[in-house]
């Protein structure tokens, strides 16, 4: 028998195409969220020793100034790599990776700086359903 395919309608279907509503939350400020993690600490799992949470590679620097051996060797080597290298724009691209990557980690952790951000304006939460 024949087959048929159900469409579903949106509003953005019947006047056009809609704009797509993003399915993962996405940073619009990078450093409007450096502001306000500024004002956060955080402190070394090895020593207690307290930072501010911005800027991460603060905190970073001390664990492989302090605390080398708890790194993985390809981690271990990275970190000598940017710390060799003289290219600023490599050592700014490293950094930004980085700053990235540590955010998406404090808002997997932290639903209340995740919503602190949310309400400052500078992460637009994913859409729901």
């Amino acid at each position: 028998m024949g087959e048929h395919k159900h469409r579903r309608l949106t509003a953005g279907s019947l006047n056009g195409p809609a704009t797509p509503k993003p399915r993962q939350a996405i940073v619009t400020d990078i450093e409007e969220v450096g502001k306000i993690l500024a004002a956060e600490k955080t402190f070394c799992d090895q020593c207690g020793a307290e930072f501010p949470m911005w800027p991460p590679e603060v905190s970073l620097t001390h664990l492989h100034t302090e605390h080398p051996g708890m790194f993985w060797p390809p981690m271990a080597k990275e970190w000598e790599l940017y710390q060799a290298d003289a290219d600023l724009a490599q050592r700014q691209n490293y950094l930004t990776a980085y700053r990235v990557k540590f955010v998406f980690i404090v808002l997997q952790n932290r639903c209340d700086l995740y919503e602190k951000l949310v309400a400052a304006g500078v992460i637009v939460p994913p859409a729901q359903g």
